[in-house]
């Protein structure tokens, strides 16, 4: 981990990163059903209706992964959401993703982390305190 960076984006950043992050973001956008493309993130990030988390490799001076977030209110609760997740080497960052997505879930006063993920998530996600509560299904019109 030690030549890995895991950081929000400031807002005023976006464009220093979005070329870089873009095509990690394709990925998870292809599993959003068309519910997305990455001009709607790049613009809910300009919004600040999502936040941006990036993971840097030092070495190779390259942006390795990406995590978008936005924070949801429901009517009892608050949580940070996980939107978008794509990336390689998770292993190496996961960890310290979730480390510092707790961070700044509690200091924005959020009851805990969610996500809505592929199967695979679960997987990575559950030695980490996660636990998979519901199935989404989908009918097209």
């Amino acid at each position: 981990m030690s030549n890995l960076i895991v950081t929000m984006v400031p807002t005023q950043f976006i464009w220093n990163v979005w070329s870089e992050v873009e095509p990690i973001l394709e990925t998870a956008v292809e599993n959003s059903f068309g519910r997305y493309e990455t001009n709607d993130i790049y613009r809910e990030i300009l919004e600040q209706i999502q936040q941006l988390w990036i993971v840097q490799d030092k070495n190779l001076d390259k942006i390795i992964a990406t995590i978008t977030t936005t924070i949801t209110q429901y009517p009892r609760k608050k949580y940070l959401s996980g939107i978008f997740a794509a990336g390689e080497r998770a292993d190496e960052w996961i960890e310290e993703m979730m480390r510092i997505l707790d961070i700044f879930g509690k200091e924005n006063s959020c009851d805990g982390f969610e996500i809505i993920g592929r199967a695979g998530w679960e997987r990575k996600l559950k030695h980490l305190g996660m636990t998979k509560l519901f199935t989404t299904l989908q009918k097209d019109y």
